[in-house]
């Protein structure tokens, strides 16, 4: 016969607790129900899963930023000892010897 489980005291309703700093990186806790609780373990004990779970967020950060890494427009430009950033400033033709304003 198994042994009798002792039941676990509720959590105290109040004010959110304060996030605490540990090795120097903020940690914030959530309040969570104890279903959510168990379904997040159960999600993370399933490794395809969470490997999906993490090609997602990256795909979704690439696609944020894609506008730095597949545009037609360069990043940065060194011309005849000058630096453009044509990425952020719209700059003429002229500027780079065209005839065009």
């Amino acid at each position: 016969m198994p042994p009798a489980a002792t039941p676990r005291p509720a959590p105290a309703s109040g004010p959110l607790p304060v996030p605490s700093t540990r090795w120097g990186r903020l940690r914030l806790r959530l309040r969570m129900s104890e279903e959510t609780r168990r379904k997040w373990r159960a999600f993370r004990r399933n490794r395809r899963g969470l490997a999906s779970l993490y090609v997602l967020l990256t795909l979704l950060v690439l696609s944020a930023f894609a506008e730095l890494y597949a545009n037609s427009r360069p990043i940065v430009i060194r011309y005849e000892g000058r630096t453009y950033f044509p990425l952020l400033k719209v700059y003429p033709e002229t500027a780079f010897g065209g005839a065009f304003e």
